[in-house]
Formats: structure tokens, C-alpha cells, sequence
């Protein structure tokens, strides 16, 4: 039993551990001596392309989110919002809400005309939106 004991202590010795190099060490070799600064590559943002947050919103919301229409339809009750690129088309619909209107359906066509996945179709969307580098 003794033996056991002593080998399993022996495993969590600072002895038997590697040696981290310091903090202080790692940070700067990277430029030392050459007054380099390190290398960071830009993180692409993350874009959330769930349609249902667009539930709910009205016409300022949909315009502070989307930014303009390209094209709004009246179809009474409803207004249609038209959103485009070269990919696909958002129809967002608006329909009176206590006494507002409010996005209550949103969906999605290709180039072709053919029905399309709303949360592809917003994401490239907003893609389009995010300035690049």
C-alpha cells in the first residue's frame, strides 16, 4: 500500500511536472529585439441569421436593422418590404399590430424565383452589410 501512495505522490510532484516557460518570455518573443508587434488576425463577425428576430419589429426597427426596402408593396392589410442581392430576395411582410405595424412573416425566393431559405437569404444580407478590411 505504501508503494501505491508513494508513486501517486510522485505524479503530482512539481518534480515530475514540465516547467511552463515564463509569462513574461512567451509574450515577448515574438518581438524581441525587432520591435515587431505580433500578428492578429481579424475575427470575421459573427451574424445572427435567425429570421424570427425580425418578429415584432416596425417599420423604424426593420429600417434601423436592414437598413431601406428596395421596394415596398401595399397590399392592404399587409406591407411588403423588399429586400435583394445578387443571391436571393427577403419579402418581409408588415401587418397592422395593434394599431402598428409589425413583421409577422418573412420569406425567401433565389434569382430564379424559386423559393429559397429565409435565414440564408437574411444572412447574406446582412453580410452584404459588415464593411470589410
Amino acid at each position: 500500500m505504501l508503494t501505491i501512495t508513494a508513486a501517486a505522490a510522485a505524479c503530482g510532484s512539481p518534480a515530475s511536472r514540465p516547467a511552463a516557460p515564463p509569462a513574461s518570455a512567451s509574450a515577448g518573443a515574438a518581438g524581441a529585439g525587432s520591435g515587431d508587434e505580433p500578428e492578429v488576425a481579424a475575427l470575421a463577425p459573427v451574424i445572427d441569421s435567425d429570421p424570427a428576430q425580425l418578429m415584432g419589429l416596425g417599420p423604424r426597427g426593420l429600417t434601423d436593422f436592414l437598413g431601406p426596402p428596395e421596394l415596398v408593396r401595399r397590399e392592404d392589410p399587409a406591407e411588403i418590404w423588399q429586400y435583394r442581392n445578387q443571391a436571393c430576395v427577403l419579402d418581409v411582410f408588415l401587418y397592422p399590430e395593434s394599431g402598428n405595424r409589425q413583421v409577422t412573416y418573412v420569406e425567401a425566393r433565389d434569382s430564379a424565383a424559386a423559393p429559397a431559405e429565409p435565414r440564408a437569404c437574411l444572412g447574406a444580407l446582412l453580410r452584404q452589410k459588415v464593411p470589410t478590411s
